[in-house]
């Protein structure tokens, strides 16, 4: 199988994304009120996928503190959780926040874009959510091609943006 290359977005500042998520408490402030309609999209993925019995092996991409993901999961099974980001308190949180998932964890700290092919793996359910905005029309092609590409075969890619 051919290796797709990407690269940083050239418009993207990350270190500015990082100092946001590493500012955490503002995102979470978003999330509680629902300004970024997480519930909506919860109910959604939720009646699409209620036939599924399991996420098998999970791939959470810009994981955040993976608080949403869990909500999404509950009452499904997962093989394994897999995780990206690029901010170590996101990571730190989200570590916390799947502590208790009785199967196997592996955290990337890393950018979402950058760094996906570096993670290890193919997966069963791979995940993003409010994050594909930050690349060009160019790169959301080569990134959509890497998901797909870790993806296994009867996978699902489920986006939230």
């Amino acid at each position: 199988m051919k290796t797709v290359p990407v690269s940083a977005p050239k418009h993207e500042d990350t270190e500015a994304v990082k100092h946001f998520f590493d500012s955490w408490h503002i995102y979470r402030k978003c999330l509680e009120n629902n300004y970024t309609y997480h519930n909506e999209a919860l109910s959604a993925f939720s009646s699409a996928l209620a036939s599924r019995q399991s996420f098998g092996d999970f791939l959470d991409v810009a994981c955040g503190d993976a608080e949403f993901s869990l909500r999404l999961i509950h009452e499904k099974r997962i093989s394994s959780y897999t995780a990206i980001d690029c901010s170590h308190v996101a990571l730190d949180l989200a570590k916390k926040n799947t502590a208790k998932l009785p199967c196997a964890q592996h955290f990337v700290e890393g950018d979402f874009f950058r760094d996906l092919a570096a993670v290890p793996g193919l997966f069963d359910t791979v995940y993003l959510s409010l994050s594909l905005h930050h690349l060009p029309l160019a790169d959301k092609k080569l990134f959509f091609s890497e998901v797909f590409r870790k993806m296994k075969p009867d996978g699902v890619f489920l986006l939230f943006e």
